[in-house]
């Protein structure tokens, strides 16, 4: 079961976090290759959102290369080369640190602050495995 999250008060589209987690679910394996994603109906009846917006979504990862159109069967993941995963699993990455710094910053922590915190939380979690 893929698990989407849609925050209508975000100031990111919606169009947007669909595609942005879909691609999410894509890059984690919760989606694999070969496997259909909901199609437009079904997708903004369960998460109340406009068809439309779902539509532009899916355009998107159309044109991305994550998803293709299968006729009469719905959008199919596409399977991935594996260097474009991990470009796209680093860029991922990447778009995450830059959300982490730029709040820690705005709560007055400096990078080896943010590092600590990050070598902090590694330790933690290696210690609970």
């Amino acid at each position: 079961m893929i698990s989407i999250k849609i925050d209508v008060e975000s100031s990111i589209p919606i169009f947007q976090q669909i595609v942005s987690e879909i691609e999410r679910n894509v890059l984690l394996g919760t989606i694999k290759a070969e496997d259909f994603i909901p199609s437009v109906r079904e997708f903004s009846l369960k998460h109340s959102i406009n068809p439309n917006t779902v539509a532009k979504a899916y355009a998107v990862l159309q044109d991305k290369g994550i998803v293709e159109f299968v006729r009469g069967t719905g959008l199919r993941v596409n399977k991935q080369n594996p260097r474009d995963l991990r470009a796209r699993r680093e860029h991922l990455l990447q778009d995450k640190v830059e959300r982490l710094v730029e709040e820690a910053e705005a709560l007055g922590f400096d990078d080896s602050a943010i590092i600590g915190a990050i070598k902090k939380n590694r330790l933690n979690q290696r210690k609970h495995k």
